[in-house]
C-alpha cells in the first residue's frame, strides 16, 4: 500500500465500556474522495493490523428528496444530529438492504 495525502481525520472518545463515539471530518483537498450519503466501515487487516476504509453502500438517512416521514427510518440530514441519532438509532449505519433483511 502506498500512502498519499491525508483526506480526513477521525477522533474517538471511547470513555467507557459502551462508548463508541467517533467524529470525523474531511480535510482540505478531501472533497470528492468520499461519496455523498454513503456508509463506510473501517476494517482491520488481519496480517498487518492496518485499518482500511471500505464502502458499504448508500445510507438510508434522507437527503430532502421526500418528506422524512416517508423515509425507511424516519430521519433526514436536514434534522440536527442529535435528532438523527435519537430517532435513527443504530439503523443510520445500515443500508436499505440490511434494514430490509432485519425486517424479514
Amino acid at each position: 500500500m502506498i500512502l498519499g495525502k491525508s483526506v480526513a481525520r477521525l477522533v474517538t472518545r471511547l470513555q467507557g465500556e459502551d462508548d463508541g463515539l467517533i467524529l470525523g471530518a474531511l480535510l482540505d483537498g478531501g472533497q470528492g474522495v468520499l461519496k455523498p450519503n454513503t456508509i463506510y466501515e473501517i476494517v482491520q487487516c488481519s496480517l498487518t493490523g492496518n485499518l482500511v476504509l471500505c464502502e458499504v453502500g448508500k445510507s438510508v438517512v434522507g437527503t430532502g428528496e421526500k418528506p422524512f416521514r416517508e423515509n425507511i427510518i424516519g430521519v433526514d440530514w436536514a434534522m440536527n444530529i442529535e435528532a438523527i441519532l435519537e430517532y435513527g438509532k443504530q439503523r443510520i449505519f445500515l443500508t436499505e438492504e440490511e434494514i430490509l433483511k432485519l425486517n424479514d
